[in-house]
């Protein structure tokens, strides 16, 4: 919850008229505590919910293989 807390710390502040290099500090800053929610591994289930399957929308239709992409 800390580190979900420093990246809302971060980004809220964030401007469009941002010099570019505080953007870039700034990207690097969330992506790197991005990793290390990632090596913290699922969020608890209290949190995110039941994350057992695909929400509605991300899965393929029934007569479809999950491989198989219609658009391309």
């Amino acid at each position: 919850m800390e580190l979900m807390k420093k990246v809302c710390e971060e980004l809220e502040p964030e401007q469009e008229s941002d010099p570019e290099d505080v953007k870039r500090k700034r990207f690097e800053t969330v992506l790197e505590l991005m990793q290390k929610m990632q090596d913290l591994g699922q969020p608890p289930t209290e949190l995110v919910g039941d994350m057992g399957s695909a929400p509605t929308g991300f899965m393929a239709p029934n007569n479809q293989e999950q491989g198989q992409c219609n658009i391309m």
